[in-house]
């Protein structure tokens, strides 16, 4: 495992928090919760990633919330994937214009 912060392999296990592992990064002197997820988020990307992907299919923020507790059983919040989509849209956009031809 690689800290997220500077990419060391000197991570230790450190404690859990609300049910997450939490790690220590020897180097750097941070801790993070899962190396899956955005720096100071608890999310990991791929449900980000996918709450974008269904919001811009056309669910409602009601219908990515039940859909989030009936698959992956992951109580989000309402507002969660509304405030993802403010966040990650342009560098969602930006990123899509990479393989655009």
């Amino acid at each position: 495992m690689d800290c997220k912060y500077c990419q060391s392999e000197n991570v230790i296990k450190y404690s859990k928090l609300n049910g997450a592992q939490q790690y220590f990064c020897k180097d750097c002197i941070r801790k993070f919760a899962n190396p899956d997820t955005i720096p100071k988020m608890q999310t990991p990307i791929r449900d980000i990633a996918d709450a974008l992907n269904m919001y811009y299919e056309g669910m409602s923020l009601a219908e990515i919330r039940h859909n989030f507790i009936q698959q992956d059983n992951n109580y989000i919040t309402r507002t969660s994937p509304y405030n993802w989509v403010q966040r990650f849209t342009k560098l969602a956009v930006a990123e899509a214009e990479k393989y655009k031809r």
